[in-house]
C-alpha cells in the first residue's frame, strides 16, 4: 500500500537541510492496526514559520520587484537544492 512509500518519503524529508526549504522535525501515525485494511493517519511535524508566500499572496500583499525577485531567488535556491538531491516538488 501507502505505507512504505509514505514512511521513506517522509525519512528523506527529514534529512534535508537548507535555508530554502522547511524542516520536518518528526513526523508520526495513528490509527493504525495490521488487523484492520484502513490506513493509518500520518502527520508530520515541520518548523514553525510566521508567515509562508501563500498567506502573504492571499492578504494581497504589496511586493515592490526587488523584494519579488528576492523571494523567487529564495524559492528556486531551495527548489536547487531539492533537484539536487534528485526530490521533485509535486506541487509546483
Amino acid at each position: 500500500g501507502l505505507l512504505i512509500p509514505s514512511l521513506r518519503e517522509c525519512q528523506i524529508l527529514q534529512q534535508l537541510d537548507h535555508k530554502n526549504v522547511m524542516k520536518v522535525k518528526d513526523f508520526f501515525m495513528t490509527n493504525f492496526s495490521p488487523y484492520r485494511n484502513d490506513y493509518p493517519e500520518l502527520y508530520m511535524v515541520m518548523e514553525y514559520v510566521e508567515y509562508d508566500l501563500f498567506k502573504l499572496l492571499k492578504k494581497k500583499v504589496f511586493f515592490t520587484m526587488e523584494e519579488m525577485k528576492c523571494l523567487m531567488f529564495k524559492v528556486f535556491e531551495g527548489l536547487a537544492y531539492l533537484h539536487k538531491k534528485k526530490i521533485f516538488h509535486r506541487d509546483i
